[in-house]
């Protein structure tokens, strides 16, 4: 049974804003660990819900946060970071509050270099995509040393 769930977010249409989506599929490829639940979440917040089947969860999404391209940050849920204040937005802001009350967990914030109408990662995301990759799966394996 897994421990944590790992999703996901964004939107793939709007260039770096998929981030979320890639890099979990990429953890999930790399790291079939059977104590991760991995789900792509997209956009729709109210199709992710019933895939969480665990008291901790940890979100990856695009957030600016006015750092370098590729800067990752990890947010505890219990800082009482609000959608739309530090530069956080997941879409679906009710997916952020039901998580926060319901569950344990954080957001791992990767700075976009680019989100503009275009499918897939920029440029300079692709080329720092391994490392991002890299400093998720640090972020994840930490917090479950945690647990």
């Amino acid at each position: 049974m897994s421990l944590i769930t790992v999703i996901g977010v964004g939107n793939r249409l709007y260039c770096d804003d998929g981030i979320g989506n890639d890099v979990v599929e990429a953890l999930a490829a790399k790291n079939p660990d059977n104590r991760i639940s991995y789900v792509v979440g997209e956009t729709d917040a109210d199709w992710v819900i019933p895939f969480i089947k665990t008291k901790y969860v940890i979100l990856i999404d695009a957030v600016k946060m006015g750092k370098t391209p590729g800067t990752i940050q990890h947010i505890p849920f219990d800082n009482k970071v609000t959608p739309f204040q530090n530069g956080i937005s997941l879409h679906n802001c009710h997916l952020l509050n039901f998580l926060r009350l319901d569950f344990s967990g954080l957001i791992i914030g990767v700075e976009p270099y680019e989100i503009s109408l275009k499918f897939g990662l920029s440029s300079p995301m692709k080329c720092n995509f391994d490392n991002i990759v890299f400093q998720s799966d640090k972020i994840i394996q930490n917090y479950m040393l945690e647990l």
